[in-house]
C-alpha cells in the first residue's frame, strides 16, 4: 500500500537512517498491511481501513523513543554505515543504479565484441591476404578495435562509478523497495534464460566449420583455408554470444547486487575482490604472450589459441579461489 508506505516514510523522516530504523519500518509496514487487508476483508472501505490501521499502531515518536531512536543525530548515520559497511538504498536510488548498470552493459558488451572481432580480423587478414603487410595490417586493425573498446570500457565505468559501492558492500532496502526490485528480478528471469540458451548454442556450434575442415584432409590447402574460415566464424559467433550475455544479464545482476544475492552475496563479494586482483595481472600477461607468439612464433593465424586456453585456466584458478574462500567462511 503506497499510502501506508508514504505515511511511514514521512513519519520517520526526521530520524537517522540506521539499520535498526530500517528493520523497524519494514516490520511495521508488514504488520500494517496485514491489518489493512484484514479490515478490507471484513467490509471496511479503503479510507476506513487506513484510518484504523494508523490509529491502532499509535504514535510513531513514542515507538521510536521506546526503542531508543532519537531525532537529529546526523553524525551517527555515517558513522554507523562506515563501521558496519551497510548502506540503505531508496527505490529511486535502486532504479537509478539499475538504469546505469544496463546502460553501461551495452557499452561493455560492444567493447568485448570489438576485442574478439579484432582478433577475427587479424586471423582473416593474415591468412587470406597474400602480402607481406597482411600481418601488420591485421595488428593495426586489432589495435584500432581494442582502442575503441577501451574507450567504451572507460565510459561505461564512468556511468556506474558512483554506484560501485553497491556491488562491494552490504546493502539494506526497505520492504517496499525490496518487493519492487524482486518484481523486476522475476520479470528478467525468462529473458535471461532465453538469451543464455541462445548464447550457449552459439558457443557450442561455433567450432563446427573448423571441425568440418577435417573432411578435406586429402586436400591440405583446402583443409587449411576452410579451417581458417572456421576460426573467423568461431570468433564472430563468440563475440555475438558474449555481448548478448553481458547485456541481458545486467539488469538481473543489478537486482542481485541490491538484494545481496547470488554472485553479490556477502561471501562472494570477498571472493570477487581476489579475482579482480588476479585478473588485472592475468589478462595483460595473456595479451603479451599473444603478441609474442604472433610476431616471433607460429604467427597470428595460430596465436589466437592462447585466448581460449587462458580463459579455461583463469576459470580453474577462479574455482580454486572460490573453494578456498568457502573453507575460510
Amino acid at each position: 500500500m503506497d499510502v501506508i508506505r508514504n505515511y511511514l516514510e514521512m513519519s520517520f523522516s526526521g530520524y537517522p537512517n540506521t539499520p535498526e530504523l530500517t528493520r523497524l519500518k519494514e516490520e511495521m509496514y508488514v504488520n500494517m498491511e496485514e491489518k489493512y487487508n484484514e479490515l478490507k476483508r471484513n467490509g471496511k472501505s479503503e479510507n476506513e481501513a487506513i484510518g484504523e490501521v494508523i490509529a491502532e499502531f499509535g504514535n510513531i515518536e513514542e515507538i521510536a523513543n521506546e526503542l531508543g531512536i532519537g531525532k537529529n543525530i546526523d553524525d551517527s548515520i555515517d558513522s554507523d554505515k562506515f563501521e558496519n559497511r551497510e548502506y540503505e538504498l531508496s527505490l529511486d536510488d535502486a532504479n537509478s543504479y539499475i538504469y546505469a548498470k544496463v546502460k553501461a552493459s551495452v557499452y561493455i558488451g560492444i567493447g568485448v565484441a570489438l576485442c574478439i572481432l579484432g582478433a577475427a580480423s587479424l586471423v582473416g587478414l593474415s591468412s587470406f591476404i597474400e602480402s607481406n603487410i597482411a600481418d601488420t595490417l591485421g595488428v593495426i586493425v586489432l589495435l584500432m578495435f581494442v582502442a575503441i573498446a577501451v574507450g567504451l570500457f572507460v565510459y561505461a565505468g564512468s556511468i556506474t562509478d558512483s554506484w560501485e559501492f553497491i556491488e562491494k558492500e552490504n546493502i539494506i532496502v526497505n520492504a517496499y523497495t525490496e518487493r519492487e526490485v524482486k518484481i523486476m528480478q522475476d520479470e528478467q528471469r525468462p529473458i535471461v534464460m532465453k538469451a543464455t540458451i541462445i548464447s550457449v548454442a552459439l558457443y557450442i556450434l561455433s567450432p563446427v566449420v573448423v571441425i568440418l575442415s577435417n573432411l578435406f584432409e586429402d586436400n591440405v590447402v583446402l583443409e587449411e583455408e576452410i579451417a581458417l574460415v572456421g576460426v573467423v566464424i568461431l570468433l564472430v559467433m563468440v563475440a555475438i554470444a558474449t555481448a548478448t550475455l553481458i547485456i541481458v544479464h545486467s539488469k538481473k545482476s543489478a537486482c542481485d547486487a541490491i538484494l545481496n544475492e547470488n554472485e553479490y552475496s556477502r561471501e562472494k563479494k570477498a571472493v570477487e575482490k581476489n579475482k579482480n586482483i588476479i585478473g588485472s595481472i592475468w589478462w595483460p600477461v595473456t595479451t603479451i604472450i599473444f603478441f609474442v607468439i604472433g610476431f616471433f612464433g607460429e604467427g597470428f593465424s595460430r596465436a589466437w589459441i592462447i585466448w581460449p586456453i587462458s580463459g579455461i585456466l583463469f576459470a580453474a584458478v577462479s574455482t580454486i579461489i572460490t573453494s578456498i574462500q568457502k573453507d575460510k567462511n
